[in-house]
């Protein structure tokens, strides 16, 4: 599963109308949308590729709080939903049991977009490489 800024998600999968309050939050600087896309990484006779499933819609996450747990919320919900990943696996003639598909490790990535914009709400350290982001550590 990847999440994405909104701004980063193709414009023709969705025209939201966001909430007065959470748009207000946005342009404010508080919130940043985020969308995401289901995927399975394969890999057959020797070649490795990423099979991409659904797409999620925008939901708000606030920059002054940790953005963890909202994002393991929506993480729960869509590890929810795998069937249908592995339905469009099969349907693309795919040789995958449920049980490999099930077993396999869930890989959770965020966008480098969406890194970045995060980078200061993580309590902590940033669940991601200081290398990739080192312009925000020498401030």
């Amino acid at each position: 599963m990847r999440f994405l800024l909104a701004e980063e998600m193709p414009r023709d999968m969705f025209e939201l109308e966001r909430e007065r309050d959470e748009q207000a939050a946005y342009e404010r600087d508080e919130v940043v949308f985020v969308g995401w896309h289901v995927f399975a990484d394969l890999e057959d006779e020797g070649r490795s590729f990423r099979f991409g499933g659904s797409w999620g819609m925008e939901r708000p996450i606030r920059l002054d709080e940790d953005p963890t747990s909202a994002l393991l919320e929506i993480v729960a919900e869509e590890r929810y939903h795998l069937g249908d990943l592995l339905g469009d696996l099969r349907i693309g003639n795919m040789d995958v049991t449920r049980w490999e598909f099930y077993a396999a490790p869930f890989k959770v990535e965020l966008s480098p977009g969406l890194q970045n914009r995060l980078v200061k709400a993580w309590r902590g350290r940033p669940p991601f490489q200081e290398s990739c982001h080192e312009e925000f550590y020498e401030r």
